[in-house]
């Protein structure tokens, strides 16, 4: 569970860039409610959410407005409102899991960008802005208590925090499929994504 003093800290400091495991209830079509960010007001919702495992992107990706120089609404990060978004198929993976209610963000804040080829690219070319957002991702992790489980969400994410972070075991990296990734429909996608985590 979330205090209301880390809730207030993690969303003044962190509110346009990450986000919680939490959304709506798809209605009509499997992608459907997904931006709906009516949840953030709900009753009891802290008791919600965690900390033990942290969801976490390459980077803040620019979603046909979405995100553009950060989001107007707090939390908004992986509750995209696009027509061709696939948030919806994480929400379907951690729908009535453990997992519901952690922490979703991105490694790097910095770089927005769509095309992740193109971010590791910029990445190689100037390394001193990798190591800037990984001392500002672990900034981020402190208000979240000690050393949570980070689940790097495709092969990416995954690179880079264990290029970083996974060198003296500090903290447990696990790599799961990321959600946009093709020709995995949502039930595939959720399957993966229980079994890399399953035990943890």
């Amino acid at each position: 569970m979330i205090t209301e003093d880390t809730y207030a800290v993690m969303k003044e400091k962190y509110g346009k860039f990450g986000s919680w495991a939490v959304w709506e209830r798809a209605g009509g079509t499997p992608s459907s409610n997904t931006g709906s960010m009516d949840w953030v007001n709900e009753a009891g919702l802290l008791r919600i959410l965690k900390a033990k495992f942290v969801f976490v992107g390459l980077n803040v990706s620019n979603t046909r407005g979405n995100q553009k120089g950060g989001f107007k609404e707090d939390w908004k990060n992986f509750h995209s409102d696009y027509s061709r978004q696939k948030d919806f198929k994480l929400r379907f993976a951690l729908q009535d899991t453990p997992y519901w209610g952690s922490y979703l963000t991105d490694v790097i804040k910095e770089h927005v960008e769509g095309n992740s080829r193109e971010v590791m690219k910029h990445l190689r070319e100037h390394p001193e802005k990798a190591k800037r957002n990984i001392r500002r991702f672990e900034e981020e992790l402190s208000f979240l208590g000690k050393h949570p489980v980070l689940v790097a969400m495709g092969d990416n994410a995954y690179d880079i925090l264990r290029k970083y972070l996974g060198k003296d075991g500090k903290y447990p990296i696990i790599k799961i499929p990321h959600y946009a990734a093709r020709n995995m429909g949502k039930e595939k996608y959720r399957e993966k994504v229980l079994k890399a985590l399953k035990g943890q």
